[in-house]
C-alpha cells in the first residue's frame, strides 16, 4: 500500500476542488471518509485524525519533504485506503 500508485491516488484525492473547498479540518476529514469509506466518521475517528494531522504538520514544519506531499491530508487519505474497511467487503 506504499506503492507509487497508492501515493499518487492519495495525493490526487486531496487535490480535488471538492476537497480543497472544505474550510476546516473536520470538514476535510468528513469529506475523506465519505469519499473513501462511503460513510461519516464517528467522533473518535475525527479526534484521532485531528491528532495525526497536527503531528504531521509539526513534522512538515521541521523537515522540508521533497515531492508533492506538503500537507498531512494525502497521508490521511492513504491511511484510509490502507484500512481493512477499504480493502475488504463484508
Amino acid at each position: 500500500m506504499n506503492s507509487r500508485f497508492v501515493i499518487d491516488q492519495s495525493v490526487a484525492v486531496t487535490e480535488r476542488g471538492q476537497f480543497k473547498s472544505n474550510k476546516d479540518d473536520v470538514s476535510r476529514i468528513a469529506w475523506l471518509f465519505k469519499r473513501i469509506l462511503l460513510r461519516v466518521p464517528i467522533e473518535a475517528e475525527v479526534e484521532r485524525v485531528m491528532r495525526f494531522a497536527e503531528q504531521q504538520r509539526r513534522m512538515f514544519a521541521k523537515i522540508k519533504r521533497p515531492g508533492r506531499i506538503s500537507t498531512p491530508w494525502p497521508l490521511v487519505a492513504q491511511a484510509l485506503m490502507m484500512s481493512k474497511e477499504f480493502q475488504y467487503v463484508d
